[in-house]
């Protein structure tokens, strides 16, 4: 009797020891693919694929997002709707992008505006926030923070 008493309690101990370090991990920053930035009638357009990485053994739900988006140096948008996405477990999962704005938030004078985007060989293409996640009804926060170089063109 002894002895099944000290498994029992063995047992109990390990479950409470496992159950504590099955904290949830953060999904990874993988990369933004597929950019394709294009200016017309004003606006620049950005458009590509957020890739990130569930690393948990179970699936969660990405339900907002607050990240905003600058192009060198200067805030232009801030991305802060999004469809429900279900990351999968183990698996990768895409947020779609898809940002436009006034030329003229980077480029200042409609003569510049077009002049500039044109004259310009590259842009410095920032995202910087947050991603809100919730694993089984427990909410977290993934810090975003990419920069890349891009070459906007007609």
């Amino acid at each position: 009797m002894k002895l099944f008493k000290s498994i029992i309690m063995c047992s109990l101990i390990s479950l409470v020891v496992v159950s504590c370090n099955l904290k949830p991990k953060a999904p990874e920053f993988r990369s933004v693919d597929n950019i394709v930035p294009s200016y017309d009638a004003g606006d620049v357009t950005i458009k590509g694929d957020i890739i990130m990485y569930n690393p948990n053994a179970v699936g969660f739900d990405i339900v907002s997002t607050d990240i905003d988006v600058f192009i060198n140096q200067k805030d232009v948008y801030n991305i802060t709707e999004l469809k429900a996405i279900n990351a999968k477990n183990k698996s990768e999962f895409t947020i779609p992008l898809d940002i436009t704005f006034p030329a003229e938030k980077v480029y200042k004078g409609f003569l510049s505006t077009g002049l500039g985007l044109i004259s310009s060989k590259t842009v410095t293409f920032k995202m910087q926030g947050d991603i809100n996640y919730k694993v089984k009804g427990i909410p977290f926060t993934k810090k975003v923070d990419f920069a890349k170089e891009l070459k906007i063109s007609r």
